[in-house]
């Protein structure tokens, strides 16, 4: 369906081609919808327009600002018409456009309507609205490409950040707007949900809250022990506990060290706050450790879809395989084969098992009410092939077009908008 932009005298007024105006049970009243801003209009035939076409007087679109010059889809529901559809990604100008930006719109001829960029202070509660910036697809330089404006709240929010404020989440969908990725979770209580599900216990590290009793205890069952807080990323904060003939080691995350010789001396050196202990399940090769990244993503289908895995591999005697303190990174199938010594047929079918188990943490997430779209989960492999689940990462870090194969750069870029379009109803 085409939409004819046009001068006209009369205010709120649309035309309509005469296959269209049969669509409607009311032909003289109706409403206009764009993202969740709403106008009555009033209905024309206008037998000049050609087959599948709406003319809309411009004065509608420029009084809301909302940028004619995109293409935009539209769905004719009772006497409503849906323009959009209308996105917006919530995440740092800073984080989008260094890392972002031209991931998320390869596809844009496909996803169409407007898709904008924001940050939490730039929502207007009271307004309804949104300061952000627009993808122009006829720009050709990035300050042309993204163009600053004031939009309607969208049908369909992408959350990029790590946490949204219950309120404003609460406000947002009171209005009707969809926000997936709506809420974090730190490092106790994936566990915690986690642990709900039977089905989910065998994989899970023994995890427990850091004091002295808890770490006795957990010193008497393990070798080693991994120290995390629970809410800061990018490996921050990790340590590592080893049992030594005559004490502790603690070693860093810059691979430095201390010795202690007995567990009084170490809980002083540990005590914090909001700390979690973790059963160590590292699995290394060449004193690298090696764990896997597997994305999950709903696509337009509304359904869990995985675009790939990759394999981080730390530097040598690093105790995390995050960016900062990574050697290299693999794809999974050629991880498994090279590492792991698995046969191709043998690899897909870990990462099959691996998928099916990271859909079976996000469900068991969503049954707390929280709506997911686009995460991740760090897994390891151990020397037995069993998997072990480190953590869900609900923003993860997106990957850079250099470091991993062109299919899953674009999948894990696109998918995610697939999904926002159809959650807007387009």
């Amino acid at each position: 369906m085409d939409i004819q932009w046009v001068l006209t005298d009369k205010k709120n007024q649309i035309y309509l081609s005469q296959d269209i105006v049969t669509n409607f049970s009311s032909k003289e009243k109706i409403e206009i919808q764009f993202g969740q801003w709403k106008c009555e209009v009033s209905v024309e035939l206008n037998a000049d327009l050609p087959i599948n076409t709406i003319a809309i007087s411009k004065d509608i679109m420029e009084r809301y600002n909302i940028p004619m010059e995109l293409p935009y889809e539209i769905v004719i529901d009772n006497n409503t018409i849906k323009i959009g559809p209308v996105i917006g990604i919530m995440i740092s100008y800073k984080r989008f456009f260094n890392q972002e930006r031209i991931g998320r719109t390869i596809d844009y001829k496909n996803i169409k309507g407007l898709l904008f960029v924001c940050r939490l202070k730039d929502i207007n509660l009271e307004e309804k609205t949104i300061n952000g910036y627009y993808y122009n697809p006829s720009g050709k330089t990035q300050k042309t490409q993204w163009l600053e404006g004031t939009f309607p709240f969208p049908d369909v929010i992408y959350n990029r950040r790590k946490k949204l404020p219950v309120e404003l989440y609460n406000r947002l969908t009171q209005h009707d707007v969809e926000v997936f990725n709506s809420h974090y979770l730190n490092k106790w209580q994936q566990f915690e949900v986690f642990s709900e599900n039977p089905n989910l216990e065998s994989f899970l590290p023994k995890t427990t809250k850091l004091s002295k009793s808890s770490l006795i205890k957990m010193l008497e069952n393990y070798n080693e022990i991994y120290v995390k807080p629970t809410t800061r990323a990018n490996g921050e904060g990790i340590r590592v506990i080893e049992k030594k003939e005559n004490g502790y080691s603690l070693k860093e995350n810059d691979s430095s060290s201390q010795s202690f010789f007995n567990v009084n001396s170490l809980y002083k050196a540990l005590k914090r706050k909001n700390y979690v202990l973790q059963q160590s399940v590292a699995y290394k090769t060449e004193n690298r450790n090696v764990d896997f990244r597997v994305v999950l993503q709903k696509d337009a289908t509304k359904q869990w879809n995985s675009p790939g895995f990759t394999c981080k591999v730390s530097n040598e005697n690093s105790i995390i395989t995050n960016f900062h303190n990574r050697y290299t990174m693999l794809s999974g199938l050629e991880a498994l084969t090279s590492i792991y010594h698995l046969s191709p047929e043998q690899a897909k079918e870990k990462e099959k098992e691996m998928v099916q188990l990271c859909e079976s943490l996000a469900e068991t997430i969503e049954e707390k009410g929280v709506h997911l779209g686009d995460v991740a989960f760090d897994i390891i492999v151990d020397s037995n092939l069993k998997l072990w689940v480190l953590e869900i990462q609900i923003r993860y870090r997106a990957f850079r077009k250099r470091e991993i194969d062109a299919e899953l750069y674009y999948k894990s870029m696109v998918t995610p908008l697939y999904y926002a379009k159809a959650l807007a109803g387009f």
